[in-house]
């Protein structure tokens, strides 16, 4: 059976029409719908014809690649960055200073010297970042050697990343796979805002962090333990603070050249491109140069999470315990895997399913039949969370903080408009159900829970 479902997935999604057409496909040998899936209907009423269900994993043999089967914005991801401190080792106010120290840069307009260099890239987009340099963001002038390298490029100087490094899940580089060579011309794959490095121009105004749409950062607490032998290897107790960070990628048609996104990308339907079309290529190289990209990001947030523990947090030591690209394309031998809101699991290496700004997530690993869903559990919970109605629980509280850059009449980012308040977690962490069933599935194996004490996004 091509079309499948793990878990407690609502029947309709199995007659769906976007799920049915992605299945019967020439070439198309399963398509698995995790618990969390969705169709986004804001790609439906914005025209896309192929639409491609949200917690989903799509399997296609090699000799057929649909590019249309692809993640809105590939390299985007999460990582979990464990304290190395109890949360009781600090009272409310300190762990909410730590928080807002951490997004200074959304506090905060951009400075003049910012905006100017903004305009010099987009002018002189091989000049390095000489008004504007940054902590986090590095140099125009090194912008390919990043995407070439990925984090561990990124991180090779930085005199807190040796204990995290080999963790990345680009340490190994997407762009070295063999298929790749000889490397195509960036010239003629990449759109010119893409080649004029849009992540370093300004500095570090916002590199490796992007609050927009659903991407956020929170502060938890390991609430639960379910295997301790796992998380003895790790130092992870149960009290301990996490930092969860979810951040932003990339589009194929927002970076690739306009011509092959029109050949290849915002089609009417689905059309596979075999190996033998350069274009084939092309694209994945894009791909890889993305997920590349996506662990760049969450290392430029390890750069800004060591800043600020440094300066609030002296006491707590910046670690990685998980890290991904949960919109991702892999080839993987003779196959090629889709995933869309849906995280690689590996044996050895932990990963999230994260819950809601209320409601936990957990820290999990491969269940003894995970190659039944090819590796791959949907990466999260809100979806189905938000589709429900819950009781809330008075007694447990989560402090949720939105930041909304407010414009002056020049357009120029000002001061954000903040707001803070206190929402109550959903009683008795209806969530659970869900994950003890994939577990059950024999898809994952439960190792903690993350309850979150402060989640931060753009005002919602």
């Amino acid at each position: 059976m091509r079309l499948r479902s793990i878990g407690d997935v609502p029947a309709r999604f199995l007659e769906d029409p976007h799920c049915k057409t992605i299945a019967e496909l020439r070439g198309v040998e399963s398509l698995v719908l995790f618990p969390d899936v969705h169709i986004k209907q804001k790609y439906v009423e914005a025209g896309y014809q192929c639409a491609v269900p949200s917690s989903s994993v799509t399997v296609s043999h090699a000799e057929f690649f649909y590019p249309q089967i692809r993640s809105r914005g590939i390299g985007c991801g999460m990582a979990l960055w464990p304290l190395g401190i109890a949360a009781t080792q600090c009272n409310d106010e300190r762990l909410e200073t730590f928080l807002l120290g951490l997004l200074k840069t959304w506090l905060r307009r951009p400075s003049l010297l910012t905006r100017l260099d903004e305009f010099l890239g987009k002018k002189a987009p091989a000049c390095p970042n000489v008004v504007s340099p940054g902590s986090f963001g590095g140099r125009r002038s090194a912008w390919w050697s990043v995407v070439r390298d990925g984090a561990a490029g990124y991180l090779s100087d930085h005199p807190r990343a040796e204990g995290v490094r080999a963790r990345f899940e680009a340490e190994g580089n997407h762009l070295a796979d063999p298929a790749l060579h000889p490397l195509p011309d960036p010239r003629t794959v990449f759109s010119s805002g893409f080649r004029r490095g849009q992540d370093f121009r300004g500095g570090d105004h916002l590199a490796g962090l992007w609050l927009r749409g659903n991407h956020y950062v929170e502060l938890q607490e390991v609430s639960d333990v379910y295997d301790s032998a796992a998380t003895a290897r790790v130092g992870l107790t149960r009290g301990a603070l996490a930092l969860m960070n979810h951040s932003c990628g990339n589009g194929l048609e927002s970076v690739l050249a306009p011509a092959l996104v029109a050949k290849r990308i915002l089609l009417p339907e689905f059309r596979s491109i075999s190996p033998s079309d350069p274009d084939y290529r092309m694209i994945r190289f894009a791909v890889a140069a993305l997920k590349n990209l996506g662990s760049v990001r969450r290392a430029t947030f390890f750069a800004r999470a060591v800043d600020a523990a440094e300066r609030l947090l002296p006491d707590a030591r910046v670690g990685l315990l998980a890290e991904c690209n949960h919109n991702d394309i892999e080839w993987r031998g003779e196959q090629i895997l889709y995933r869309h809101n849906a995280v690689k699991l590996e044996r050895g290496r932990f990963q999230v399913v994260s819950g809601f700004y209320n409601h936990p997530s957990y820290l999990v690993q491969p269940g003894p039949r995970s190659e039944e869903t090819h590796d791959t559990v949907g990466h999260g919970l809100g979806a189905w969370l938000s589709e429900r109605e819950f009781v809330p629980d008075p007694r447990r509280r989560v402090v949720r903080i939105g930041i909304r850059p407010r414009r002056g009449a020049a357009g120029l980012v000002a001061h954000p408009v903040r707001k803070r308040v206190e929402v109550p977690y959903f009683r008795g962490d209806p969530g659970d159900r869900i994950v003890h069933g994939l577990e059950e599935a024999g898809v994952i194996k439960l190792v903690a829970k993350l309850s979150p004490l402060l989640s931060a996004s753009q005002a919602w």
